[in-house]
């Protein structure tokens, strides 16, 4: 949400969006401004420590919410009425994930450990006296458990996009409406954290730092075995364009049938 820090567990089994809005139609006019504050777009999940789809995401939160939408809307004759919005849009997401590491540069690196494992003299020249990574024993990182944890929050407070709408109402009982949100293109910042297992800390700290290779291994940019890394993070991203389309139906005086479709280009997000 706007102005929180980190993202939040909701308290609730079911989203809040706090909704409102103003419009004025001057005197013997048939323009109508206003404004109104929504949300495009409120969706996230939470999964447990223990649920396997974890590595693919164990929380994800994306909130657009636009709080000023000038608009102004035209009524044609007593058929047809047309708008047009600018609206402007705080967007969120927050993130969080379990990593494994299951390539072959893991499985070169385990099996040229797993080789001097118990070759005593020559762990030992590499690594020094009592290190744990000369212990006998199964591959030292493991490609199918967790490796790190990675956090993501980014925020863009000033999003644009646009929305013209129009609604046909040919007999008193039934109404026609349409509407099209255009795309928006968005420039995210914020924050990553990335916390390493334990597994993942020890045996490349020891390749990065007490080996002669150490110097090589820097160079080519290979994980250190730090235990934490934080830093900037920015993605470009765009809302996908909406549209929305519906009839209203007057069954009786006391009652009206409303039936909607609504279609959004999420293969943007492919």
């Amino acid at each position: 949400l706007p102005f929180m820090k980190k993202t939040k567990e909701w308290p609730l089994p079911f989203i809040v969006v706090p909704l409102g809005g103003a419009a004025y139609s001057p005197p013997a006019s048939n323009l109508t401004f206003a404004t109104s504050v929504y949300s495009p777009v409120a969706a996230g999940y939470l999964r447990k420590e223990d649920d396997p789809g974890r590595y693919m995401g164990k929380y994800l939160s994306v909130v657009r919410l636009t709080y000023f939408s000038p608009t102004v809307a035209w009524k044609v004759n007593d058929q047809w009425s047309l708008g047009f919005t600018i609206g402007t849009s705080w967007q969120g997401i927050g993130a969080n994930t379990d990593l494994r590491v299951p390539n072959l540069v893991l499985g070169a690196v385990n099996s040229a450990l797993k080789e001097i494992q118990g070759t005593e003299f020559t762990c030992e020249a590499l690594f020094g006296n009592g290190a744990d990574i000369c212990t006998t024993g199964a591959p030292i990182i493991n490609p199918l458990k967790k490796a790190a944890e990675l956090t993501v929050e980014m925020d863009d407070p000033f999003s644009w996009s646009t929305t013209f709408g129009a609604l046909w109402t040919p007999v008193p009982w039934f109404t026609w409406g349409v509407s099209y949100m255009s795309a928006s293109s968005m420039s995210l910042k914020g924050d990553y954290k990335m916390e390493y297992s334990d597994e993942w800390v020890q045996p490349f700290s020891a390749l990065s730092q007490h080996s002669p290779l150490s110097s090589v291994w820097n160079f080519l940019g290979l994980p250190r075995g730090l235990r934490e890394e934080t830093g900037p993070a920015k993605m470009d991203l765009d809302m996908p364009s909406q549209f929305n389309t519906g009839i209203s139906l007057k069954l009786t005086p006391a009652w009206k049938l409303n039936l909607d479709a609504h279609w959004t280009d999420w293969a943007k997000w492919d």
